[in-house]
């Protein structure tokens, strides 16, 4: 992820640091340093780590700075499809939780921490390395078009993180609605990343009813897929429709064809 992309609370809370050096990794969480629903981000530079989280809700970012040096403990786990980085910093541990979008990048700074805790390994066996799933966010800038592709994928990829536990069902959705594209899947985790949902309901004012309807159903949809949809999933899909002056009829029937769609439970085998 571009420095570039991040929300321009934490950039300024960056400057403010005066900080001017680059960071060789940004990732994004899909809930607070404290487990609860929000966001994160963890931006890590060459010998240390700024931590940036908020609960939903929240106005404003909290912010943790450390040494890579002084981080007792860091490692990757998986749980399914979701992937947790547990840190120690002195007598706190926390255990972040992540979409599998994000493993690379997390992997690049548990490599920074790993090189400087153990001077004698080096990170250069592991340098090339390709994104998760087959796309690399590293070749999206700011001069990618946005494209209204682009929007969906974003927006899929809020409503499978915003209940903060993104489900299998949800991950592969997301890919093969977007047919693979390593381009547009890129892109659409890149504008996840940096941006808000409200920020993406802005950018998407002024797109066509069939495409408002589209992203409708597909949002919708998404929620389905674990089996479950989520009262906070519900309330984004219903955001969504609001902003986009899409009507309870829209919805519900939408709503009422994919409950059909999905009940496969009443075929016979």
């Amino acid at each position: 992820m571009n420095f570039a992309f991040l929300p321009e609370k934490i950039k300024k809370q960056i400057t403010e640091m005066a900080i001017t050096k680059s960071p060789i990794s940004i990732a994004r969480s899909s809930a607070s340093i404290e487990g609860k629903s929000g966001e994160g981000y963890l931006v890590a530079f060459c010998d240390e780590i700024l931590i940036f989280s908020r609960e939903l809700g929240e106005p404003n970012y909290k912010n943790i700075s450390a040494n890579l040096v002084d981080i007792g403990k860091l490692d990757i786990k998986k749980e399914g499809i979701n992937t947790f980085l547990n840190l120690a910093l002195g007598d706190k541990s926390y255990s972040m939780k992540f979409s599998s979008f994000e493993e690379d990048n997390l992997k690049s700074i548990l490599e920074a921490w790993s090189t400087i805790s153990s001077p004698q390994r080096s990170v250069a066996e592991n340098s090339n390395k390709k994104s998760p799933n087959g796309y690399d966010t590293d070749a999206v800038t700011l001069e990618e078009p946005f494209s209204s592709l682009i929007g969906l994928a974003a927006a899929l990829m809020y409503v499978a993180s915003v209940d903060g536990d993104i489900s299998k069902e949800e991950d592969y959705y997301i890919i093969a609605i977007m047919q693979n594209n390593r381009i547009i899947l890129g892109a659409g985790l890149a504008y996840y990343k940096s941006h808000s949902f409200d920020d993406l309901l802005l950018e998407l004012q002024g797109i066509s009813e069939d495409e408002k309807l589209c992203f409708l159903a597909n949002m919708m949809e998404l929620g389905m897929k674990d089996g479950i949809l989520h009262r906070s999933e519900m309330n984004l899909v219903k955001n969504f429709a609001n902003s986009m002056d899409l009507d309870e009829t829209q919805y519900d029937t939408i709503k009422q064809v994919l409950l059909i769609k999905n009940k496969i439970s009443v075929l016979s085998t």
